[in-house]
């Protein structure tokens, strides 16, 4: 028979702490005050520059598993931005996603560095015709690319309503959405713009005594109980490192020996609180 998990009992919880039952035993649930973070500097966003970059030779461009291509470590698309006149017309060039069949035929032609890589995701690069001045122009997508990728089951053999209605529906913005920029499949929880400063929270000291208050001032450690004056022996470890992270499974309410006994923090000992606690204790 399978007993009922009693450290999720509201009941038991409220009785185990009204008789003062120590807390290293059990795991109440825990409640805090929401962290107050500093103020962070904004960053400016990295990318590539607008007009692309020129592809120096082949090495520069790597062909990833799912034959996307990548560049400096992220995904991103190629075009040709030098587009010579078809039979005194203009011709639109189609920009790239993949290790598609054109892709290696220009390789193979040794026409390869005509090519330039973006991380643009709204569709328009520039591009120039003959000797003209760089124009910011709306291109659509290779159909060998989509081909490549199956993108939305796209098929060469297809009807040319079918692709074309496919190449119509495709935006970037789904593509990086489905084939992220970053080649990560995990990634940190903050972003250099998100992250908050590693410091403790501008409200700690109402986080730090609520925590202690809750957990009756108790080790949670060794379950000496430590009130009145005694409280500034009781600290709160962060189990992640991070001072900025207080959710309650990130934090233990340790007196100051547990505390000092935490990998990397036997500098404590060093502290003349160490000397008055240890003191204190053996009375």
């Amino acid at each position: 028979m399978k007993l009922p998990d009693f450290t999720d009992d509201q009941q038991f919880n409220t009785l185990r702490q009204l008789i003062g039952a120590t807390l290293s035993v059990y795991m109440a649930k825990l409640s805090l005050p929401s962290p107050v973070y500093k103020e962070t500097k904004a960053t400016e966003q990295i990318s590539l520059p607008e007009l692309g970059i020129e592809i120096e030779g082949l090495g520069d461009l790597k062909i990833n598993s799912d034959q996307t291509l990548t560049y400096d470590g992220r995904r991103v698309t190629v075009h040709i931005r030098d587009v010579q006149n078809i039979g005194g017309r203009n011709h639109t060039p189609r920009f790239h996603v993949s290790n598609c069949r054109t892709l290696v035929d220009m390789r193979a032609r040794g026409r390869f560095e005509r090519y330039v890589v973006s991380d643009r995701d709204d569709g328009f690069f520039y591009i120039r015709h003959e000797s003209r001045e760089l124009n910011k122009t709306r291109l659509d997508v290779c159909q060998n690319c989509l081909d490549r990728l199956a993108w939305d089951n796209f098929s060469s053999e297809s009807s040319r309503a079918v692709r074309q209605n496919i190449v119509a529906q495709f935006s970037l913005t789904r593509f990086f959405a489905r084939y992220p920029r970053t080649l990560f499949s995990q990634l940190p929880k903050y972003s250099v713009d998100s992250a908050p400063v590693n410091d403790y929270p501008n409200n700690w000291e109402e986080i730090s005594l609520e925590l202690r208050r809750q957990l009756r001032f108790t080790c949670q450690n060794c379950g000496l109980q430590l009130e009145g004056l005694k409280t500034r022996f009781l600290h709160i470890h962060h189990l992640n490192g991070l001072k900025y992270d207080t959710s309650p499974n990130n934090l233990r309410c340790l007196c100051l020996y547990c505390h000092a006994n935490q990998p990397g923090h036997s500098h404590m000992k060093a502290l003349p609180d160490y000397a008055d606690f240890l003191s204190l204790s053996r009375k």
